[in-house]
């Protein structure tokens, strides 16, 4: 399985989980109708998630640029942002929460931040204070940002960078860490099956730009539907 495909799995899982949150909120309570699509629609969304972190692993290790990838997670931070408070809370401004990209954009930040201790400070207790240091630093940043899955979401990015050359534990660590959201665990069936490869790159900007527009088109159907 490609990243590509890996990609189209978790874009349609968190497109399932925003209808939900965006269109039917409320409903496990006020509409007998729309209960089960509802809740199937959170269960299956929570697969998405860690994939993301997976890919940004991935994307961490084999981007050509750094600092290019870094800056695409940060300018669609902020495009991100308004549809995301449109659709979650149906306000233009929510400063309650702050989009997933934020999340991905600081797991970047520490994964590199690790990177350049690693290889500075290789084997010397100041390395692993150090380390610490960023990680703590990622998870305060997250949880004072109140990002999407906060300082969980840092933490889970951390485990899956720190095993990435140990298939079998990053997988067993990883659903480990994605118990805690029932459903999650089964992100890891496909990503077992991942080969390492890319796959197609002609949608590479279509999934940056898909988690904004959905967005957008779920806020505007919240707030005007």
């Amino acid at each position: 399985m490609t990243g590509q495909q890996l990609k189209w799995i978790a874009a349609f899982a968190m497109l399932l989980d925003h209808i939900s949150v965006a269109l039917m909120n409320g409903a496990l309570n006020e509409t007998a109708a729309l209960a089960f699509p509802a809740m199937a629609f959170r269960i299956i969304g929570r697969l998405a998630f860690p994939i993301f972190c997976f890919l940004l692993v991935e994307g961490f290790y084999h981007t050509k640029n750094i600092k290019n990838y870094m800056g695409r997670m940060a300018l669609f931070s902020v495009i991100s942002e308004v549809p995301f408070d449109l659709a979650i809370s149906g306000s233009f401004v929510n400063w309650q929460s702050q989009n997933v990209y934020f999340t991905l954009l600081i797991g970047l930040l520490v994964m590199y931040g690790i990177q350049k201790i690693d290889q500075c400070y290789a084997g010397l207790d100041l390395g692993s204070f150090l380390t610490i240091a960023v990680i703590a630093a990622g998870c305060v940043a997250a949880f004072f940002l109140k990002s999407d899955y906060h300082m969980y979401g840092i933490l889970f990015i951390v485990i899956l960078y720190s095993l990435h050359e140990d298939k079998t534990r990053q997988t067993i660590f990883g659903i480990l860490m994605a118990a805690c959201e029932s459903t999650a665990v089964f992100s890891f069936i496909p990503i077992w099956f991942y080969n390492g490869q890319a796959g197609k790159t002609r949608f590479r900007y279509f999934f940056y730009w898909f988690y904004p527009a959905h967005l957008l088109i779920l806020g505007l159907l919240r707030v005007w539907g």
